[in-house]
Formats: structure tokens, sequence, C-alpha cells
């Protein structure tokens, strides 16, 4: 005697084997869109902090003071000809639109006989911190002599 069709427990092994590959698919899947955001936050930050660099080079070797200084970044889009742009806007640490927020530290170091002059090395470190994800996303330090970095 032939028989045609499925049973009821061949049918139930065929759907339990495929609820375990959608289940493996669905936590690549999960996988695939954090990792993408986790590089996409650090490739923002990257940006975010040698926009810091650039700002202290800007004011010149002998006019940027010493300390640390604290800006917020938050996305703007604006229309321009009908099309969205994205633009990364400077604000206030403290602004609950910040996305990003870099502080700056720089530092004079002494020279070797100990002393502070127009020759000496000055350090900045720039920590760029997410506040989406609220971790430490990007930190850099450089050196700025008289001549350039």
């Amino acid at each position: 005697m032939k028989r045609r069709g499925l049973s009821l427990i061949e049918l139930l092994v065929a759907v339990v084997i495929l609820g375990l590959a959608l289940a493996g698919l669905m936590g690549l899947w999960t996988f695939s869109f954090g990792a993408t955001g986790h590089s996409q936050t650090i490739g923002v930050a990257y940006n975010v902090a040698r926009r810091e660099i650039e700002r202290q080079r800007t004011v010149g070797y002998l006019l940027a003071p010493d300390g640390t200084v604290a800006n917020g970044y938050k996305l703007q889009v604006v229309n321009v000809g009908g099309l969205q742009q994205r633009t990364w806007v400077v604000t206030t640490p403290d602004d609950p639109r910040a996305r990003f927020v870099a502080t700056a530290t720089l530092t004079t170091l002494p020279d070797a006989g100990g002393s502070i002059n127009a020759t000496c090395l000055r350090r900045l470190h720039v920590q760029v911190l997410s506040t989406e994800r609220n971790e430490m996303a990007f930190v850099t330090t450089t050196y700025f002599a008289r001549g350039g970095i």
C-alpha cells in the first residue's frame, strides 16, 4: 500500500527546522544592524574629533589657551533645492538635541629644562562621547608645534 502526503510528525519536524533557520537569520540580521550603527557612530565621532582639532589649529599655536573646551554636535537637516542636506552643527554640550559631545583639552608641555615658552610642544587630547549610545565613541591625541601639527 502506497502512502501519499505528509504525516503530522513530518510536518512538525519541517516547521521546527524552518523555525530554527529563521531564528538564526533574525539573530544575524539584528547583529548586522547593530554593527552598522556602531560603525556609523565611530565614523561621525572621528569627523567630530577632526573638526575639534582643526578648530584649535585655526586659532593658532600662540593664541589657543590651555584648558578644556566642550562642544555639542547636533544633526541639522536643511532642504536645498528640493534635496535634503544633513550637516553637524556645533551647539552647547548640555543641548538635549546634541548627539555627540566633544571635549578638547589643550596642555602646554614644558621643555627639557621645565620651563614653558613659545617653542614648547602643546598636546591636544580630544574625547567624543555618543549621547545616544552613552559611550565614548572616539579618543585621539595630537601635538602642536610652533611650525604646525
